[in-house]
């Protein structure tokens, strides 16, 4: 407020010497542009203040709320800690505060202007009529001075004439004095020509004489009345001096005053002459200006009028944004809501995938430790296969029944090589289960080391005799699309037609020649001995296997034909039901290799 003072007394500063009147121009504007600011700023700062603590006062005093989606409550902890409820009512509050400074702005703006132009104009009305005395008092105050003048003049002029006129009349005086002296003294001694009464003629008659005083007293008298009107003249004009004096000085007083008072007011050092100038210069460019100025006012007025027009549509256009806005955000508010319960469903369905997804890896991972099981056993049994035919191959190596063994072998390497490949498959699967179940939780699935075999995947002899309890390192494997029922399909597959095919190759031996029946014979006497003994107590080596098998035979070569025959009866029976297994697993591969 203290600048708006400032420009204030710096605007009013012609009213001092009554010249309010110039000032309704761009002087008033300038005015009332500063104090409608100033208050504007001021009502402004006052507003922003009490919302900003009111949004404090809503931020500090958290309540406990349930059941409010934009707050992010959650219905089984609402109760532990209060919430800030400063977001809901946020928008209201900022639509208030916008309202309030932006509407009553312009209203004030414009009733603001207007009365301050009413008050600068009465202000000017005064101003103009303090000037107007103010210029009475100039001209009483010069008439006053000319008066004086004049009247100092003439007496000036009077008392030069009589003074010159009292010297010529004194120094005439004394010279008339000085020659009745001289004409006494000398008597009738005409030594010299008298100014005044001398005769033409030569000389001085009595009568002559008499006649030139009586004319010399005559005059001297007349002389004497003239210096006495002169006298009472000089008294008189002394008296109106002193008259004239006395009015003098209170003119003088009373302007002297008024001089002092204006320069008091102006506070100028200037003569009154010269501001008097100074000011009727002034004013005529004030007019000027005051003029200009007013129709720039009036212009200005216009357009302030136009331009609240234009902010009153504008404020309706925005008014009605704000409410499609509202609306729309209210509709997205309520899509976000049905969204959200969407995810939740979302994130169930998902957790449940999940666990689903896990059972059936468990379920897979024992499957795959079953197919193992079966392949180290198909392995031994091809062990032993390849074992009897080189023995049979030493004893006869043209035989048809040991080219039959030897294409059965391979056929079981093939079978092996099959169900290998199978477990690749498998380990395919897996890995894939893996990663659907850590895209679905986020988290990577601890994965089983892979077999050690020189850091390969394939499946060599080595992992066909390892010991079964090491099931660890089974559970990687490259990445192939594929199922556990095809997976267990094809080793349960496989096993089945390996069964058949010992089935019919043994059925098929009883009808050749005799020795042929030998060489079964003793096929069936190796089978026996095998079947009767432990898988852990077998060699896991070829020649390990053929010493065994050796001295096996030499101890049981004392054995009977009929001994011989029931162990083939029950290989035989053993095969068969072998075979059934295989087929039972063939139609539930699942269920068997649960």
């Amino acid at each position: 407020m203290s600048s708006s003072t400032d420009v204030a007394g710096s605007i009013l500063g012609p009213s001092a010497l009554g010249l309010g009147y110039l000032e309704a121009g761009s002087s008033t504007k300038r005015l009332a542009s500063v104090i409608i600011e100033t208050l504007l700023s001021d009502y402004s700062a006052v507003i922003l203040s009490s919302f900003s603590q009111l949004r404090d006062s809503i931020h500090n005093r958290p309540l406990y709320i349930m059941m409010e989606p934009s707050l992010g409550c959650d219905p089984m902890h609402d109760h532990e800690a209060p919430k800030d409820v400063s977001p809901l009512f946020g928008s209201y509050i900022d639509r208030a505060e916008s309202q309030i400074l932006t509407l009553p702005t312009s209203v004030l703006r414009l009733k603001l202007e207007e009365q301050i132009v009413q008050l600068l104009n009465g202000l000017s009305s005064e101003n103009s009529e303090l000037h107007r005395q103010l210029d009475n008092v100039r001209s009483l105050l010069a008439d006053s001075h000319l008066q004086v003048n004049s009247k100092d003049s003439l007496m000036s002029s009077i008392l030069k004439s009589k003074s010159d006129e009292k010297v010529r009349l004194l120094s005439e005086i004394q010279l008339l004095r000085e020659q009745l002296y001289q004409k006494r003294v000398h008597g009738g001694v005409n030594v010299y020509k008298p100014d005044f009464g001398y005769n033409e003629s030569g000389g001085h008659g009595d009568t002559d004489e008499r006649d030139t005083r009586e004319l010399w007293n005559l005059r001297l008298k007349d002389k004497d009345d003239e210096i006495l009107q002169l006298n009472k003249q000089i008294v008189a004009l002394k008296e109106e001096l002193s008259v004239l004096k006395g009015f003098t000085k209170d003119s003088l007083d009373e302007a002297e005053r008024h001089r002092l008072e204006a320069l008091g007011k102006s506070k100028a050092s200037l003569s009154l002459e010269d501001e008097n100038t100074l000011l009727k210069r002034k004013l005529d460019e004030l007019q000027t200006q005051y003029q200009t100025d007013l129709d720039a006012a009036t212009a200005s007025l216009e357009a302030l009028r136009t331009e609240n027009t234009n902010l009153t549509q504008t404020t309706g256009e925005q008014e009605a944004e704000l409410t499609t806005l509202r609306n729309r955000m209210e509709t997205l508010e309520s899509k976000a809501l049905v969204m959200e319960t969407q995810l939740a469903e979302a994130k169930q369905r998902h957790a449940q995938d999940t666990e689903v997804l896990r059972r059936e890896l468990e379920k897979a991972n024992a499957a795959a430790t079953t197919a193992k099981d079966s392949l180290k056993k198909q392995a031994l049994i091809a062990d032993r296969l390849k074992a009897e035919m080189e023995m049979l191959m030493k004893e006869n190596g043209e035989n048809s029944l040991v080219k039959d063994l030897q294409q059965q072998i391979e056929k079981q390497q093939k079978d092996i090589s099959k169900l290998t490949g199978d477990i690749k498959i498998y380990r395919g699967k897996l890995a894939n289960a893996n990663n659907k179940i850590a895209k679905l939780t986020g988290k990577p699935v601890p994965q089983r080391k892979a077999l050690d075999s020189d850091a390969s995947e394939d499946l060599t002899s080595s992992d066909i005799y390892e010991p079964e309890g090491d099931d660890n390192n089974f559970g990687e494997g490259p990445t192939q699309v594929t199922t556990t029922e095809e997976t267990m399909e094809c080793t349960s597959n496989g096993l089945s037609e390996d069964s058949d095919q010992l089935e019919k190759e043994e059925i098929s031996g009883q009808v050749g020649t005799d020795k042929t029946a030998a060489l079964i014979t003793k096929y069936r006497e190796i089978v026996c001995h095998l079947a009767r003994i432990p898988d852990a107590k077998l060699p896991k080596t070829l020649g390990g296997l053929t010493k065994f098998l050796s001295s096996r035979l030499k101890k049981a070569s004392s054995a009977n034909i009929d001994g011989a025959s029931n162990a083939f009866d029950d290989s035989t029976s053993d095969l068969k039901k072998k075979g059934k297994a295989s087929k039972a697993r063939q139609g539930k591969p699942v269920k068997a290799l649960e």
